[in-house]
């Protein structure tokens, strides 16, 4: 039995090019799937995808990426506030029709 020693029992360390990292930040501002998921799709380390992430919303990597998820943050906010108009346009329709039975 070869006894393995601890240099070798390192796995060798993955080098992502730019252009790698900034599709994956993508990928995630853009298609609201979880890190996580993205991570395993791509075959990478969630720390590392967060990282990634982190650095592109600090503007430490391409503006491309910056707005990219400054666009899917709007898009939440956005999605949020047409949620809360259609809640609020079918109270004001059942009251509507409340107050039209009653006035007869």
């Amino acid at each position: 039995m070869k006894k393995t020693t601890i240099k070798e029992s390192r796995k060798k360390r993955q080098v992502f090019s730019e252009s790698f990292k900034a599709d994956a930040v993508r990928m995630v501002a853009s298609s609201g799937k979880t890190k996580e998921s993205v991570a395993r799709m791509l075959g990478v380390s969630v720390s590392a995808l967060s990282r990634w992430v982190s650095a592109a919303k600090e503007g430490k990597q391409g503006e491309a990426i910056s707005i990219a998820l400054n666009e899917s943050e709007r898009i939440r906010q956005l999605e949020a506030e047409n949620h809360q108009l259609r809640l609020e346009r079918e109270i004001l329709k059942k009251a509507t029709m409340f107050f039209a039975k009653h006035q007869t």
